[in-house]
C-alpha cells in the first residue's frame, strides 16, 4: 500500500515552489513529500528518496530551468518513469512546467508522452494542486473526517487521518471498522478500496 499519495521531484534551485506545492496538497488533504520538508536529521538520503518515491502513488515532475543539470533529480525522472512502465506499480507521472511547457525536444526522459501542467498557466502552487486532486477517487475527496480501523486481533485504534486511506482487497481481511462501515472500491485500481465509516475513512 503506498504511504504517500505525490512525491515532489524537483532541482535544488526549484525548492520554493516545491513546498508551496507540497502546502497546498496538504491543504486538500493529499499526504506530499517533498525532500526538503519531510527528510529526517540524519536520514540516509539516498536510500530515503527512492523508498518514498516508489512508495507514492504519484510523482510530480518539476521542469524548471535547472533540470538539465540536476543530476539527483535526473536519477528521480527516471525511477519513475520505470514505476509507471511496471504493470505491478504503474505510478502515475505528472510533469509540471515551472515556466510554462516547453517544446517536445526539450522534455526530460520519458516525460514527452505525459500530459503536463502549466504552472504560471494555472496560477501556481494552488492550481496545480487543484489539478493534481483530479486524479485521485471523487470518493475520497467527499469523505471529510475520517474515523478509525483496527486489527483483528486488537490493539489500539489509531487517530483520525488527515487523507483517506486506500486499502487492497488483501488488506481488507485484516481489518474491522466501526459500525456502519463499508468499502468503497477504487476506480482504475482493481483489488483497491477505500475503507469508509460513519465518520469517513479509517485507516490500519
Amino acid at each position: 500500500m503506498s504511504i504517500y499519495d505525490v512525491f515532489i521531484a524537483h532541482a535544488g534551485a526549484d525548492g520554493t515552489p516545491a513546498s508551496a506545492l507540497h502546502a497546498a496538497l496538504k491543504r486538500r488533504g493529499l499526504v506530499p513529500f517533498v525532500d526538503r520538508l519531510d527528510l529526517l536529521p540524519g536520514d540516509p538520503w539516498d536510500e530515503v528518496l527512492p523508498e518514498a518515491l516508489a512508495d507514492s502513488r504519484v510523482a510530480v515532475i518539476f521542469v524548471g530551468a535547472t533540470t538539465d543539470k540536476a543530476w539527483f533529480q535526473r536519477e528521480e525522472i527516471a525511477l519513475a518513469i520505470a514505476h509507471a512502465r511496471n504493470p505491478a506499480h504503474r505510478q502515475r507521472v505528472i510533469p509540471v512546467y515551472l515556466s510554462g511547457i516547453v517544446a517536445a525536444t526539450q522534455m526530460p526522459y520519458g516525460l514527452r508522452r505525459l500530459n503536463g501542467l502549466d504552472w504560471p498557466a494555472l496560477g501556481g502552487a494552488e492550481g496545480v494542486a487543484t489539478e493534481i486532486l483530479r486524479v485521485f477517487p471523487k470518493d475520497a475527496a467527499a469523505l471529510g473526517p475520517l474515523g478509525w480501523a483496527a486489527p483483528l486481533e486488537g490493539g489500539d485504534t489509531g487517530p483520525p487521518t488527515s487523507a483517506p486511506v486506500y486499502l487492497s482487497s488483501v488488506d481488507l481481511t485484516d481489518v474491522r471498522c466501526f459500525p456502519g462501515a463499508q468499502t468503497i472500491p477504487l476506480s482504475g485500481r482493481p483489488g483497491w478500496f477505500i475503507l469508509a465509516g460513519k465518520n469517513g475513512a479509517g485507516k490500519t
